[in-house]
């Protein structure tokens, strides 16, 4: 591949309204697209900002990002459509100057915080993709020796790696204000562009599809409990969290990785892995993993979007110690990067999914590595350090970054605030590292055995075990539900799926469910079956098993059915609530053939010998509750092999149970 050679002679000048045309590449091609569908969306802008402590000469910062313009081609490109094509339209000048700012008569605390809500809403502001500019540069000059430079760009002219590429020329343009301080890029992105169009079309990319096709056949989607309900169509709004790993777990996690053959980043994209495996209760994870896409030669130093995604499939066997997760995640990382050249738009269209629709459809939470170094001496007494200014923006659901450094790994976690709020995003990301850390010191110990509860939330959980109240020696869970009842029943009791339902709707439901299993015989000091997902309904049949004094075995529909049988059957269960006709397979009744009930009656209730059900006014209590002890039919659950049953009396609850109607909304 050589450079320039698509548009004719190198040498001869561009005149100053003079626009070559070149197609745009695959990746740009998507990313035009969204523009198209969603033009306010700031989701795809790549904003940095660098603070620069020390005398600055503005003019020669000024000097140095036009010469970036000048050296790269695509920071004076737009985009549009050209003969029916998607097409980059590449300047001979470019279209942008620096703006000045200055701050230096506010307080340092105002300067700086003006400093940030202005650049934040320069970086979200929408770009035109087909007027341009494509970069925004920003000097703040909040005192005389401290500065603030803001580049703000859209994901379609750069990536992660670029950014980096960007602060390297700087330092050095900065310094000689001349473009030949540097040697000439040996081509432009898009050469490269059109090359690697090209290049796939010769084969590579059908060989690279039948890969991700066989790989990915099976549709799943991550289903992490939500704090929102999901909308139908994503407004990309978001925020971020970060926390750090100390240096020596850092290093030990580093060695870890390296024993495996793997690096750190690695490691932290198998903690993500399992730690949303052990949240979503799924066996299979997928997650999405940037690549910097610059395989062909000539590609380092340049400046352009060549970054595509992998979806890395990670299978979270509990049984399977953190190494053996880690060895696995090695092995598939190493297999994905080996059909790697393929655009994931063509990945995701192959599949049968449309790229031109909101939201994504191969994966819900990413891992990213952070190239860019945090800190840099610009010139001599000049320093630039990272500058965080507020993100309001998230492509996912969750992404996490990983910025390796002496100190410490950094980890932040970007999240999207229609999906989560910030503490639960803040716990899920002290999942992680607490993970990380216990991995650490038992790599070969089961994953279900390995906490991923920080240090602050095992203080907090100590606290809520001593209660905030004594009770009655004889009250039970159910005489403290029935009393937040009594109190507040318009309290918000439980939200699951975005569904809140009060203490008096739960106890509705609940009784509701009583009433049928007493009029299918169900007794005080039996056991009842529940086979329902995790939501409210699951929390209403516990509640009504209470109800008619019997105990509760909650059954998990992920389970073999011969499994579930035999808890049935072991446990000597009276009946089983569940949906549909898998309860009665359980309880080895025939399947009805009759439709599934209404959802005003969505709970099945089987008896032992298959008793009709009918309907009955929810039960009163019991009127002698002390005479029977509530009973939970238990199955301490190992990493392996078949269920162990036993029989626990549970009286009276612990205390932690009176911290539910003072912690009540």
């Amino acid at each position: 591949m050589t450079g320039n050679t698509a548009r004719g002679n190198s040498e001869d000048p561009m005149s100053t309204d003079q626009v070559y045309v070149m197609p745009a590449s695959p990746s740009q091609l998507g990313l035009w697209l969204l523009g198209e569908m969603e033009p306010e969306s700031s989701a795809y802008h790549v904003p940095v900002a660098m603070r620069l402590a020390g005398p600055l000469d503005p003019g020669a910062l000024d000097d140095a990002v036009r010469l970036l313009g000048v050296r790269h081609e695509i920071l004076r490109t737009t985009f549009g459509l050209a003969e029916g094509e998607v097409s980059q339209f590449i300047h001979a000048e470019p279209t942008w100057r620096m703006e000045h700012i200055a701050l230096d008569h506010l307080t340092a605390e105002a300067a700086e915080e003006e400093c940030r809500k202005d650049s934040a809403a320069r970086a979200a502001a929408p770009f035109d993709l087909a007027a341009g500019p494509l970069l925004r540069p920003v000097l703040y000059r909040l005192a005389e020796n401290d500065h603030v430079l803001l580049m703000a760009m859209h994901h379609i002219v750069t990536d992660g790696w670029s950014m980096g590429v960007i602060m390297n020329e700087l330092r050095a343009l900065y310094s000689e204000r001349n473009a030949d301080a540097l040697p000439a890029p040996a081509l432009q992105y898009a050469d490269f562009a059109v090359w690697h169009r090209d290049w796939l079309a010769g084969g590579v990319a059908e060989r690279q599809l039948d890969h991700w096709r066989a790989d990915l056949a099976e549709p799943l989607v991550l289903d992490l409990p939500t704090d929102h309900p999901r909308t139908a169509v994503p407004a990309h709004r978001g925020a971020r969290v970060t926390a750090a790993l100390s240096e020596r777990d850092t290093q030990r996690l580093r060695e870890l990785a390296a024993s495996q053959g793997t690096s750190l980043f690695a490691a932290f994209q198998a903690a993500f892995a399992a730690t949303l495996g052990r949240h979503s209760g799924q066996r299979e994870i997928r997650i999405g993993v940037p690549t910097a896409g610059r395989s062909h030669a000539h590609t380092e130093e340049l400046i352009g979007f060549f970054a595509n995604t992998l979806v890395i499939r990670s299978e979270i066997d509990r049984r399977l110690g953190f190494r053996a997760l880690l060895g696995q995640v090695r092995a598939r990382l190493a297999t994905a990067l080996s059909h790697a050249d393929v655009p994931f738009r063509d990945v995701v269209q192959a599949l049968g999914h449309r790229q031109d629709r909101p939201g994504q459809p191969l994966f819900q939470a990413m891992v990213a590595e952070e190239n860019m170094p945090q800190g840099f001496d610009l010139a001599p007494g000049l320093r630039a350090e990272r500058f965080d200014i507020p993100n309001a923006t998230a492509k996912f659901d969750l992404t996490l970054f990983v910025a390796d450094s002496p100190g410490g790994a950094r980890l932040t976690l970007e999240y999207s605030t229609e999906l989560f709020t910030a503490q639960t995003a803040e716990r899920l990301l002290d999942a992680v590292l607490a993970l990380s850390r216990n991995a650490v010191n038992h790599p070969d110990r089961a994953l279900c055995t390995l906490t991923s509860v920080s240090v602050e939330d095992q203080v907090r959980l100590s606290g809520w075990s001593r209660g905030p109240a004594a009770v009655d020696e004889g009250t039970t869970a159910l005489d403290l539900f029935h009393t937040q009842v009594a109190t507040a029943p318009g309290s918000v009791a439980a939200v699951a799926g975005g569904r809140h339902v009060t203490y008096g709707e739960l106890d509705e439901r609940a009784g509701r469910i009583a009433a049928a299993l007493l009029a299918a015989g169900v007794r005080p000091g039996q056991v009842v079956g529940v086979l329902l997902p995790r939501s409210v309904d699951l929390v209403a049949a516990m509640l009504g098993a209470w109800k008619c004094g019997a105990s509760y075995l909650a059954l998990d529909a992920g389970q073999p059915m011969e499994r579930l049988a035999s808890l049935v059957r072991d446990a000597g269960a009276a009946a089983v609530v569940g949906i549909g006709e898998q309860a009665r397979e359980v309880r080895g009744v025939p399947p009805s053939s009759t439709s599934p009930s209404s959802p005003s009656t969505r709970h099945r209730t089987f008896p032992a010998r298959g008793r009709r059900r009918t309907c009955c006014t929810p039960p009163a209590r019991p009127a002698a509750p002390r005479e029977w002890s509530y009973r939970t039919a238990v199955w301490p659950t190992t990493c392996a092999g078949p269920p162990t049953p036993t029989a626990r009396a549970v009286p009276p609850w612990p205390r932690s149970t009176p911290a539910w109607p003072s912690t009540s909304r």
